[in-house]
């Protein structure tokens, strides 16, 4: 098997995109497989794929081979990207408590701390406080309720991306490699 880092074609013309922009629909080239993409190109207009072919595959000019070891390289940061992609987006989820729906980024969780901390020391048992442009009335419980599911979250998902970079780092064979990335997604 050859590895292989190329770009799309136009369907008609079989021309790469980075010859000319397609004028009938892209493609992959014929015998090309594709396994991972780089996630950035996309935006340039000519999105750069990598995959493999046979090892009797003529490869054209404007594909270029790749050794084993930069593939599988790139296969491991394309893993561990979309797993840090998977947790971002599991701990920004936002919390559903008592019919309000807490929003967990960053300036809002020390604003949940800020709030906390300003009713311990006032004494104050109630606070006003604007989420989703509607008013709501939070409590100490509510607000160490919210701070406490968002930690568990947090602290699951850090052990999960922990995990998974430690199975994807011990490991160079690509069929190991791609069950690791589909769990990813069943997880």
């Amino acid at each position: 098997v050859k590895f292989v880092k190329y770009t799309l074609i136009d369907q008609a013309t079989k021309k790469p995109l980075s010859e000319e922009p397609a004028r009938a629909g892209t493609e992959h080239p014929c015998g090309f497989v594709s396994l991972y993409h780089d996630k950035n190109s996309f935006a340039t207009g000519i999105p750069l794929f990598y995959g493999t072919c046979k090892e009797t595959e003529n490869i054209p000019e404007w594909v270029e081979e790749i050794s084993e070891e930069q593939f599988i390289n790139g296969y491991k940061n394309f893993i561990l990207a979309d797993a840090n992609s998977r947790r971002e987006t599991k701990i920004s989820s936002p919390i559903e408590y008592n019919d309000v729906t807490f929003p967990v980024g960053c300036s809002d969780i020390n604003k949940y701390i800020q709030l906390l901390n300003l009713m311990e020391v006032s004494g104050i048992t109630n606070i006003e406080h604007k989420i989703n442009d509607s008013w709501v009335v939070l409590s100490k419980e509510v607000l160490t309720e919210v701070l406490q599911c968002y930690t568990k979250t947090l602290c699951e998902s850090n052990t999960w991306l922990r995990s998974m970079e430690g199975e994807v780092e011990e490991t160079d064979d690509l069929e190991i490699l791609k069950a690791i990335r589909n769990g990813i997604f069943v997880n």
